[in-house]
């Protein structure tokens, strides 16, 4: 007697507890990506930064200077270059983010609807 009932409820809290698995797994493969493309995002920012400080350091004179304006013009182009680029990326992570959970709220609406 006691053992049906404990597989009963064993079976039922498994029952429950599996979409908030399933979320948690996936929130933790978001934040995973999200850390990831931060890190990443903000190592190539750094080397941008670091290759002007390193340019200025290179002036010496006119000529020079004229030559790190010209330089910093298109450092000030691979950055928003870059920014555009990290925002479609992270629209692209929320965007798989939003259909995984849409999913998982589809599946689990199915499944209390049939009852398993």
């Amino acid at each position: 007697m006691y053992t049906k009932m404990y597989k009963n409820l064993s079976e039922q809290v498994e029952k429950i507890l599996i979409p908030y698995a399933r979320f948690n797994q996936m929130m933790a493969k978001n934040v995973e990506e999200l850390t990831g493309l931060s890190l990443a995002s903000m190592q190539a920012r750094c080397d941008i930064g670091n290759a002007h400080l390193h340019a200025l350091g290179e002036v010496k004179d006119l000529s020079s200077l004229a030559a790190f304006n010209a330089q910093q013009l298109e450092s000030l182009l691979a950055l928003s270059r870059r920014c555009v680029e990290d925002c479609s990326q992270f629209t692209e992570i929320a965007r798989a983010f939003r259909a995984d959970i849409e999913m998982l709220m589809t599946e689990n609406a199915a499944r209390s609807r049939t009852g398993s």
